[in-house]
């Protein structure tokens, strides 16, 4: 089955931002806490993230739990040489915790950060790694406000 990045909503289709929902997996053998610390944390964040979306009670709680980590994960990792893919999907997951909260500023602030960082990664010969990526461009230009338009 092919995930299209779009909501069913009574025969509408609203499109959403993407959203890099998968725990990131260390190769065996990493030790470097340099390393596994950032990408722990990110795996919290990203437990929250999901949790806020399962979970409309408690969703302001987790999301704001969420972007503490985000931003904790994203402070633990400036020790080290930062890795594109793993600033690309921090980067846009706590944005898209701001556009959940209705930061609409901190999210399309975000948004040429995102572009940048993704070009970056085409340049770089990143290609084989763009993969996990897949989606992003489509959805970016699906909720830009100038999409309904062309």
């Amino acid at each position: 089955m092919l995930h299209n990045n779009m909501k069913e909503n009574n025969d509408l289709c609203e499109p959403r931002p993407f959203f890099y929902n998968h725990a990131i997996q260390l190769p065996p053998g990493v030790t470097d806490h340099n390393i596994i610390t950032p990408v722990l944390i990110f795996n919290t964040a990203l437990a929250h993230h999901l949790m806020a979306l399962l979970d409309k009670e408690w969703s302001p709680k987790y999301l704001h739990r969420a972007k503490q980590l985000y931003a904790l994960a994203h402070d633990s990792s400036q020790d080290i040489e930062q890795d594109p893919l793993f600033l690309f999907v921090l980067y846009n997951n706590a944005a898209l915790v701001d556009l959940q909260i209705g930061d609409n500023d901190l999210w399309n602030a975000c948004v040429g950060q995102l572009v940048s960082i993704y070009m970056v990664m085409v340049d770089e010969g990143y290609t084989s790694r763009l993969r996990h990526l897949q989606g992003f461009l489509e959805s970016l230009l699906a909720t830009m406000p100038t999409a309904a338009a062309a």
